[in-house]
């Protein structure tokens, strides 16, 4: 597994965490079972002889809630017992969104 990630914080109370994975053959079967099980098609390589493919996953935390919305800094986000602080989740998997749960399955 070769990682390539990049994090990145929002104005906006959001952090995206991206991740490229080249899968060698070995990997890529099991990943291939378990997308093809959720419906979602593995990044195969170009390159005609390649013995790799390409799995890019994304996940975007978003902070909702008044505190979350006053700060707008997601960084310094605290909780106290007047205010309620939500943490949700956008998930990718090769540009198709998935439930958190299939992300985690991979």
């Amino acid at each position: 597994l070769i990682p390539k990630s990049q994090d990145a914080v929002d104005g906006d109370n959001r952090v995206r965490v991206e991740m490229e994975i080249k899968l060698g053959a070995t990997h890529r079967d099991s990943v291939h079972r378990i997308l093809e099980s959720f419906g979602i098609e593995i990044l195969e390589d170009d390159d005609d002889n390649s013995t790799t493919s390409t799995l890019k996953l994304k996940r975007t935390l978003i902070f909702t809630g008044s505190s979350a919305a006053a700060s707008g800094d997601a960084t310094t986000l605290t909780a106290s017992p007047t205010t309620s602080i939500r943490l949700k989740s956008a998930c990718e998997i090769n540009g198709t969104p998935v439930p958190l749960k299939t992300l985690r399955a991979i």
